[in-house]
C-alpha cells in the first residue's frame, strides 16, 4: 500500500498507509490509528483520497476505520467523500457513524446529502413497518441527520423533518410526489443547483415505491409517454414523466443482457440513481474538442454498422480518467460534455432525470473496434430509425412485468 516508499523511502504517507493497514488487520487499534493521523500534517489529504478509493474498491473495513478517524479528528476535506458514502446507503457499514463524522466536521458541503437522507427515511418503505425495528432504525437515522443539519446551521431539526414529510404520498389526501413534480422547475444554466435538484428528485421517487409503480403503469394510459419509450441494444427506457418545458424528464432505464465498453456522451445533462444491479463506471478525458459546431456529414453515420470514417483521430485522443463501481443507491450527475461508459451487470435498473437538449448530437465510441458513430434527437432521425427503436405496447408490458419480478415496482 506504499504511496511513495519505492521512490523516496519511507514518507509521512507511508506511515499513514501502514497504520491503516495494521488497523484493518487488527495489529493496531483504531485509537492508535487516530493517534498517528492526529500527529501527521498530511493526514487530511490522505484520509480524503483513501475514503474515495476505498469506496470504489468497496473496502468496507478501511472505510469503517477511516470514519472512526474522522469522528475523532474532524477534517473539512473529508466532508465530500463522506457525503458521497452517505448517498450510497452502503449496508456494509454504519451509516449513522458516517452521519456522526459529518456532524463533527460540520461542513456545509454535507448539507445536500444529509437532506436527501432525511427524505429517504421519511418516505414510505417496504421494510419500515410501523412499530418495527426497521421503522425505529429509520427514525434514529432521520433524527441523526436532522441533528447534523442543525449543528451545521442549515436548518432547525424540526423544520427539516416537517419539510421532508409533505413530499411523501399521503392516504389522507396530502401533497403527493407527483404534486411535487408538477411544481418542480429545474434551471440547468446553474449546473450545480440543477444537479442537486435532480439528484434529490430521483432519490425521492426511488424511495417511494407506490409512486414509482403508478408512474410506470400510467404510461399505458398516456400515449404521448408511450410514444417516447425506446429500445436500444444496451438498454430499454420508459418515459415516466415529461416536463422538459420546466427543465426535466424522468425515465426508467432497464439495461439489457448485452454488455459493451462503449464510451459516449449525451445531448443533455442528467442525474441518475441505481435501483438494482450495478455497473463499472468509467469517465474519460478527451484531449481537444470533439465537437466543432453542426456537422451535416455526421448524419450519414448513425450506427456501428456504418461508423464515421473520420473517427479514428478522435479515438486516439481518448484516455480513461476515473473508474468506480456504482451499486444500488449510487447517485450522480453528469454534464452533457462528459464522456463515460457503463459496463453493467444483469438486471441493472436506474432512475434517470435528464435536462433539455444542449447540442444536436451525441457520440458513441467502440475503442476495441476503433470506430465511432453519432446519435441525433428523434426529430432529426430517419423514419426507419425511429420505427426501429420504438418500444410499442407489447414490449412495454413485458418490461413492466420484468420490473415487478425484480421488485422495482
Amino acid at each position: 500500500m506504499s504511496p511513495t516508499r519505492d521512490v523516496l523511502g519511507t514518507s509521512n504517507l507511508d506511515v499513514l498507509a501502514d497504520a491503516l493497514t495494521d488497523a484493518i488487520a487488527g495489529r493496531r487499534t483504531v485509537a492508535e490509528l487516530i493517534d498517528v493521523c492526529s500527529s501527521s500534517a498530511v493526514a487530511g489529504g490522505y484520509l480524503a483520497r483513501t475514503l474515495r478509493t476505498s469506496l470504489v474498491r468497496q473496502d468496507w473495513d478501511a472505510i469503517e476505520a477511516l470514519v472512526a478517524v474522522c469522528i475523532a479528528q474532524p477534517l473539512e476535506c473529508c466532508a465530500e467523500p463522506l457525503a458521497d458514502i452517505l448517498d450510497r446507503q452502503c449496508l456494509e457499514i454504519s451509516n449513522q457513524d458516517v452521519v456522526t463524522a459529518l456532524t463533527a466536521i460540520a461542513s456545509p458541503v454535507a448539507v445536500p446529502a444529509l437532506r436527501r437522507a432525511v427524505n429517504r427515511t421519511s418516505a414510505p418503505h417496504a421494510h419500515w413497518e410501523p412499530g418495527g425495528a426497521g421503522a425505529a432504525e429509520a427514525q434514529r437515522m432521520r433524527d441523526a441527520c436532522a441533528n447534523a443539519l442543525a449543528v451545521i446551521g442549515a436548518a432547525d431539526a424540526r423544520t427539516v423533518l416537517h419539510a421532508a414529510t409533505p413530499h411523501a404520498p399521503s392516504a389522507r389526501g396530502g401533497t403527493t410526489m407527483i404534486d411535487y413534480m408538477d411544481q418542480l422547475t429545474v434551471d440547468w444554466d446553474d449546473f450545480e443547483a440543477a444537479g442537486e435538484s435532480t439528484r434529490d428528485l430521483v432519490q425521492r421517487v426511488s424511495g417511494d415505491k407506490e409512486t414509482l409503480r403508478k408512474l410506470v403503469y400510467d404510461v399505458e394510459r398516456k400515449p404521448e409517454l408511450l410514444a417516447m419509450c425506446e429500445r436500444h441494444q444496451l438498454l430499454d427506457y420508459i418515459v415516466l414523466y415529461d416536463a422538459l418545458d420546466r427543465g426535466f424528464r424522468l425515465r426508467l432505464h432497464i439495461h439489457t443482457d448485452d454488455h459493451f465498453d462503449r464510451p459516449h456522451d449525451h445531448r443533455f445533462s442528467f442525474s441518475s440513481r441505481i435501483l438494482t444491479g450495478g455497473y463499472t463506471h468509467t469517465w474519460y478525458h478527451m484531449e481537444g474538442e470533439l465537437y466543432e459546431g453542426p456537422d451535416p456529414a455526421a448524419r450519414q453515420y448513425l450506427s456501428r454498422h456504418k461508423p464515421d470514417p473520420r473517427g479514428k483521430v478522435d479515438l486516439d485522443r481518448l484516455t480513461p480518467h476515473l473508474t468506480r463501481w456504482e451499486s444500488p443507491g449510487s447517485c450522480y450527475t453528469l454534464h452533457h460534455s462528459a464522456i463515460h461508459t457503463t459496463f453493467t451487470t444483469p438486471d441493472t435498473v436506474s432512475l434517470f432525470a435528464r435536462g433539455p437538449v444542449e447540442k444536436d448530437r451525441s457520440v458513441i465510441m467502440d475503442k476495441a473496434e476503433g470506430i465511432l458513430w453519432w446519435r441525433f434527437g428523434r426529430q432529426d432521425e430517419p423514419e426507419e430509425r425511429r420505427r426501429e427503436k420504438s418500444m410499442g405496447l407489447d414490449a412495454y408490458r413485458q418490461i413492466r412485468e420484468r420490473l415487478e419480478r425484480l421488485g422495482v415496482i
